[in-house]
């Protein structure tokens, strides 16, 4: 039998997240003088045979991915974060699949800044995903590591559309030997749609 708990401090908890994340969004537009931004993105891992004729290993389950991101840049140099949900496309279709979520930092340099922007990212997160169905699964604390190459196009001087390529690894950290239970490499691919100082 479950005991009803009382839970009226979270109104102060949810205000006092919110005005400390105004505090640090502010702080890092002063921290980054030559700019940010951020926004939303999807990727995909390359399972078709543009990707399978790469020289990589392409262990692939099939995963999409979507989630938000935000960064920093001084001196070209890019710093900041992210934040996303992936799915395994058999969980649409099947019994078992994959999904979880990440987060992580994001680094990375900015190579062109004109009306065509480019920037080469590293991306590294933790975080939690599950394996199998409803009935029976395992889950397990993973890792994410990702290195791209993003072409952006500005749309406006606010608003810039990305499209990038790269390679993403994926795996479990515990419980089971690392590395072992769960390993997934594989190019990948993706749009980003970003707002802020371009």
């Amino acid at each position: 039998m479950f005991q009803k708990k009382n839970f009226n401090f979270l109104p102060f908890l949810s205000s006092l997240f919110i005005f400390l994340l105004i505090i640090c969004s502010s702080a890092v537009t002063y921290a980054f003088p030559y700019g940010g931004a951020g926004g939303l993105f999807y990727g995909a891992q390359g399972t078709n045979l543009l990707f399978s004729q790469l020289p990589l290993p392409n262990i692939s389950s099939g995963l999409s991915y979507f989630g938000l991101y935000g960064y920093g840049v001084s001196n070209n140099c890019i710093i900041g974060g992210f934040g996303f949900a992936t799915l395994s496309n058999s969980i649409w279709t099947e019994a078992d699949g994959v999904a979880g979520g990440f987060g992580g930092l994001i680094s990375g340099y900015k190579i062109l800044d004109r009306f065509i922007q480019i920037n080469l990212m590293v991306w590294l997160g933790l975080g939690g995903f599950g394996i199998g169905n409803a009935e029976d699964s395992s889950g397990f604390f993973g890792y994410y590591a990702e290195v791209n190459l993003e072409i952006g196009i500005k749309l406006q001087k606010w608003m810039c559309l990305f499209f990038y390529i790269g390679y993403q690894t994926v795996g479990n950290l515990i419980p089971g030997p690392m590395y072992t239970e769960f390993h997934n490499s594989s190019p990948v691919f993706g749009a980003r749609l970003a707002f802020g100082s371009f």
